[in-house]
């Protein structure tokens, strides 16, 4: 008979929901089972917390899948009784009405006026004290549709899928910390990444890249010798004097933006900034990747300078601004480049061309690019230069110079 229990289709109910650990799968195989042995029309499963009730599923006969929600109910008074389902939770019975709209204390519910409905069963999911939810059942097309088999068989799979829904919820807490896990362990590395991004940028920043990738790779960078590079030295003329009464506010402006272009030449060029010693710039062609044009490089990048400085030098006297004028000077032999520090890491060369090019520069006039007779062996042919002399250096050495026409 109809009433009769089938022990076989509650077995296979108690199974199929025991075997079920994902929420949202458990839920659509409870609606299902819900719907096959309940004799409903409509099933819908509510959860609550701390007597707050929330629809999480709801499936009828004439569609072919479950619908999930997890939002409070009274957002769904056109789908629920709310006044039987808070009825049911503070009771902890099974509310069956045989009919609902004709007769009773909920005639009045707006869901149930409005829908006219026939029978409703208002089941709690019970379990050693606990209720984690309720089911709520219809059925519009016969008054009584839900016997006592019918709710015998509620009670009977109440426990498995109160134990079906603490794991899955379980499961869903413990799946949520992972991601959330997985959320900031990702995070975690963006930032690692960032940070190795930004020291690398940092180390470009003062030293040359291949130089940077050898301190990251062994701890310390070996000097090098390099036999034939060009050393360039700028300065501005007559600097203290222009500058003495400006604020450091300006003046470190007004020096930023003269090497940030200096900087912008060299990097066109192929050149490597070496440092600033105050108002002086110094950069060095053939390291640390040997050029065979390091000299022509060198003095193009100068020329460069100068035409610069030769417009800016005009928009500022149209501006009534203080004037800053360039000498260059630039001289071409070997070195020893290497890193100086162990925490405020300083990449750096060393030798006599190093203080030749210095020697050269301080002995060159206004807007003139000075350089030395191994430099101008070097591209003779290429640009306009004039002989004008020797100058001493150390040890009492004597070299020929010459000045670049741009």
């Amino acid at each position: 008979m109809e009433d009769q229990l089938d022990l076989s289709s509650l077995l296979k109910a108690s199974q199929s929901l025991a075997g079920e650990i994902k929420l949202d799968q458990l839920m659509d195989k409870l609606m299902h089972v819900l719907l096959e042995n309940a004799g409903a029309e409509k099933a819908c499963l509510i959860l609550q917390t701390d007597g707050n009730l929330s629809l999480m599923a709801e499936a009828n006969t004439l569609a072919d899948q479950t619908f999930m929600y997890n939002e409070d109910v009274g957002q769904y008074t056109n789908k629920l009784p709310l006044s039987v389902l808070y009825y049911c939770l503070h009771a902890k019975e099974p509310v069956v009405l045989d009919r609902a709209s004709g007769s009773g204390m909920f005639t009045e519910d707006p869901y149930i006026k409005n829908k006219q409905v026939a029978s409703v069963l208002c089941f709690p999911i019970v379990h050693q004290e606990k209720m984690p939810g309720l089911i709520y059942l219809e059925n519009n097309l016969v008054s009584g549709a839900f016997s006592e088999a019918r709710i015998e068989i509620l009670r009977l799979l109440s426990s498995q899928i109160a134990i079906s829904l603490e794991n899955a919820l379980l499961y869903e807490k413990l799946e949520e910390k992972v991601r959330d896990r997985t959320s900031q362990i990702e995070q975690q590395k963006q930032a690692l990444v960032e940070e190795k991004h930004q020291v690398d940028q940092l180390l470009l920043n003062i030293l040359p890249s291949e130089t940077a990738e050898e301190l990251k790779r062994k701890g310390k960078v070996a000097p090098k010798y390099y036999p034939a590079i060009t050393v360039m030295f700028t300065d501005f003329s007559r600097f203290t004097q222009i500058v003495k009464d400006m604020p450091p506010e300006l003046l470190v402006d007004e020096l930023d933006s003269y090497f940030s272009t200096f900087d912008e030449i060299m990097d066109r060029n192929g050149i490597e900034k070496i440092k600033t010693i105050g108002d002086s710039y110094m950069c060095a062609c053939g390291l640390p990747n040997p050029d065979p044009r390091h000299a022509e490089k060198m003095v193009r990048a100068a020329t460069e300078i100068q035409e610069f400085m030769l417009a800016d030098e005009r928009d500022r006297r149209e501006r009534g601004l203080p004037i800053f004028r360039v000498r260059i000077g630039i001289h071409s032999g070997p070195v020893v480049a290497g890193v100086v520090g162990s925490r405020k890491f300083a990449y750096d060369i060393w030798g006599d061309t190093v203080n030749v090019a210095a020697r050269l520069e301080t002995a060159c006039e206004d807007r003139k690019i000075n350089i030395s007779s191994d430099t101008f062996a070097l591209i003779e042919g290429q640009f306009d230069c004039r002989q004008r002399g020797k100058i001493a250096v150390k040890h009492d050495r004597e070299i020929e110079m010459y000045y670049v026409n741009w």
